[in-house]
């Protein structure tokens, strides 16, 4: 083929007309020249046609040339970013140029270094480059340095993103209820979340890498075989529940969802959740047993149980609902005509669907509403009901749940109390009817006003409360007899006053019963014992102080004269033998006056009947008492602080009024406390609504309640043998009795005592 060839030509004069020429063939050069200028144009191109931007600097940092994407990357023009420091654009600096060419130089291939990152900017406008440094070479000395900088900002957030990602998903994973796994289509593990420690007992180091059929319980594995089969096929499996070994032996039952990972059309693996239901499954099993009993405890209440829902329809009717209206549960259960069956009078009906409606719709809550209904055997009955709506977990209402007694009975045993209640209201004894547990459901207002209360305060009380621990064995005694033969009659119980005394009750009772003989109610009458206890006891005391009047008659005849010269020949001893047994006749005198003063209060027995009734000033005869007491004992250390009225008038006997007063002050003077420097009697008065009240009050030893209890007993004493006849209080007592008032004792161990005297006043 025809070439082309280029020569230079040099022509010379060889003298005159002739010259010569010089033919140098410089094809080969030309061709080289050519390649060289499209070598040039090609590397242009693609150095200004780069999506990457490329900048070439000398040693010295300078910017010997860059292509437009640098322009663009930094936001400059070319002839600013050329022949200027490449520090001007931020992304090295001097040290960090020096350091590079130093690395490059000393890298062992000499083809350029890793790419380097770094930053530009601060928070959201912060860049982030991507840098890829190599030398430029001419006849293999390094010429300048080149950087290809490729702007990964873009990436960077999105690895940001993917990290952050990651991190939240493994924070999820992490604290699911229920672990999450990963498997290979081998059923080896190759992930777990950290849930499998408390699942399996594993840790997650220890399950990656083996098999899932290691921790099968082993009557499972053939359907988890089965499961991984189907996984494999690329079909997902949810809510499978099997058993799993754990590491320590034990079992428990776990449910997982698993779904295989489909990538380009293929299975790659298999992944799922897992989580322990074996607390569940323990719930479900008792809320089984639970519910189990409670439809057996709701069959076999005494009640009628059912429940409605929104629209009024029966969905439970148990057998105490079955056998109160005859209706069974196959015939009500699903719709709402039982309204229809139970009242059949429309306009009833309406009422009483209204009123199960508002329970459901507005949340009524009913107690004891009463409604007639008519049986499937046409017999009617009158129904008690409590009755609630239900709600479910976001407070909606759901139904109606309904409790009724069968009241048909009770209603006609109301009807017969109200007649006897006519008459007992009236009567003047104690009526009382209870319930069978002690409740009381009447009280006439004799029975109240005697225990101290109104009727109204006893309803609803219990019959124990009118006893102590130690009455309550005799009451439960009297109530089982009642319950089991029907009555009792004429026992005598105590009762407790509201005050805290106790009183007698004669009672009698019996039992309310229904048509099957089955007792319904206790009714008791009841009657004051207390007047007739009071009487018995007077004459009694009446008795024994006639017996006592008469032998003191005697004694006193017969034991007076020996005395008298007891008391003589005493005397007369001391006249005749001087000192040597002063002592000794003293004491004999002593015990002769002693034994005199005995005789004589025993004999004032026989006269206690005999009173001078005149007009009498009780606070003259009251001052003449506490000079007695003054002469009778010794008052070293006693003060007695009369602050009587003046004068107070009264119908009395004067002599046995000054004993009752002298026997009540020397009490009060020899109940003197050692222990105490000062002793105090200090007596005082009021007069108010025909009455005289007289307080004789001491700070001495005083007395507990047992003591208080016996202290007006005749011959009951405190003193040592010797030094009281324990009649003194006990003859103060009768006195104030026999003039028509009233002796009271308050006392407290170390504190004192305080007799408290009641007389009418007045001269009627």
């Amino acid at each position: 083929q025809p070439t082309q060839k280029y020569f230079i030509v040099s022509v010379f004069s060889l003298g005159g007309e002739e010259f010569g020429t010089v033919l140098t063939d410089i094809t080969s050069h030309k061709k080289l020249t050519e390649q060289l200028r499209e070598s040039k144009e090609k590397y242009r191109a693609l150095f200004e046609c780069s999506p990457e931007s490329i900048t070439i600097i000398n040693q010295e940092g300078i910017v010997l040339d860059c292509n437009e994407m640098t322009a663009t990357l930094f936001k400059r023009k070319k002839e600013e970013i050329i022949d200027a420091p490449v520090t001007a654009l931020g992304i090295l600096d001097e040290t960090g140029i020096a350091e590079l060419y130093e690395r490059l130089l000393s890298h062992e291939e000499n083809t350029g270094l890793e790419p380097f990152e770094i930053g530009m900017g601060r928070g959201d406008s912060r860049k982030w480059f991507e840098v890829f440094p190599s030398l430029v070479k001419r006849n293999g000395d390094v010429h300048a340095l080149q950087l290809i900088i490729r702007d990964v900002t873009e990436r960077k957030w999105m690895e940001k993103m993917l990290r952050l990602s990651e991190e939240r998903f493994r924070n999820i994973v992490e604290r699911l209820f229920g672990g999450v796994f990963a498997m290979d289509l081998q059923g080896k593990f190759t992930y777990t979340s950290s849930q499998v420690r408390e699942i399996a007992g594993y840790e997650p180091e220890e399950v990656i890498g083996t098999t899932f059929k290691r921790y099968i319980y082993k009557r499972h594995l053939p359907i988890l075989i089965k499961t991984f089969i189907t996984l494999k096929r690329g079909r997902e499996v949810r809510n499978l529940q099997y058993d799993i070994v754990r590491k320590d032996g034990s079992r428990r039952t776990v449910e997982i969802n698993v779904f295989p990972e489909i990538k380009d059309g293929k299975i790659t693996g298999i992944y799922g959740t897992i989580r322990d239901i074996s607390r569940e499954r323990e719930l479900e099993r008792k809320i089984s047993r639970l519910s189990q009993l409670e439809e057996s405890i709701i069959d076999a209440a005494n009640v009628w149980v059912d429940v409605l829902d929104e629209q009024g329809n029966v969905v439970l009717w148990n057998r105490a609902a079955e056998l109160m209206s005859g209706y069974t549960k196959e015939e009500v259960i699903g719709h709402n005509r039982i309204w229809e069956w139970l009242y059949p009078d429309e306009h009833y009906r309406r009422r009483i669907v209204e009123k199960a409606l508002a329970i459901i719709q507005k949340g009524d809550v009913v107690e004891n509403f009463e409604t007639t209904i008519t049986c499937k055997d046409g017999s009617t009955k009158i129904i008690s009901w409590n009755s609630r709506n239900l709600v479910d977990g976001d407070g909606t209402s759901i139904g109606s749940i309904a409790f009724g007694r069968d009241i048909t009975e009770h209603k006609r045993a109301e009807e017969e109390i109200r007649k006897f209640k006519t008459v007992a209201d009236s009567a003047n004894y104690g009526v009382a009817m209870s319930d069978l547990d002690g409740t009381l459901l009447y009280v006439n207002d004799y029975f109240a006003r005697i225990h101290g209360y109104t009727r109204d305060e006893l309803i609803g009380r219990n019959l124990s409360m009118f006893h102590n621990e130690e009455q309550l064995p005799k009451v439960y005694a009297l109530n089982h007899v009642l319950v089991e033969e029907g009555s009792y009659t004429a026992e005598e119980v105590w009762h407790a006053h509201r005050d805290g005394h106790v009183f007698p009750m004669l009672m009698s009772g019996t039992t309310i019963k229904d048509e099957r003989g089955t007792p319904l109610y206790m009714a008791t009458t009841a009657i004051d014992l207390t007047k007739w206890k009071r009487m018995e006891e007077k004459l009694s005391q009446q008795e024994k102080m006639a017996a006592l009047g008469t032998i003191a008659a005697v004694v006193a005849h017969e034991l007076n004269t020996p005395l008298a010269n007891i008391a003589i020949t005493a005397q007369l001893l001391l006249s005749q033998l001087g000192t040597q047994y002063e002592d000794d006749l003293h004491t004999i005198k002593r015990e002769v006056e002693y034994a005199s003063s005995i005789i004589k209060k025993v004999l004032g027995f026989s006269r206690m009947g005999e009173m001078e009734m005149t007009e009498v000033d009780v606070a003259e005869i009251v001052s003449r008492a506490i000079e007695s007491v003054r002469n009778m004992h010794p008052m070293d250390g006693v003060i007695i602080q009369n602050e009587m009225v003046s004068s107070v008038e009264i119908m009395g006997d004067r002599y046995r009024l000054f004993e009752a007063f002298t026997n009540l002050i020397s009490n009060a003077v020899l109940a003197r406390d050692p222990q105490k420097k000062m002793h105090h009697v200090v007596i005082d008065s009021s007069v108010s609504d025909n009455a005289l009240e007289i307080t004789i009050t001491d700070n001495g030893v005083g007395m507990g309640d047992a003591v208080v209890a016996e202290a007006k007993k005749p011959f009951f004493t405190t003193r040592p043998k010797g030094e009281g006849t324990g009649l003194g209080l006990f003859i103060a007592d009768w006195i104030i009795e026999r003039h028509g008032g009233s002796l009271s004792i308050k006392s407290a161990v170390g504190r004192g005592t305080t007799v408290t005297v009641h007389l009418p006043t007045g001269v009627n």
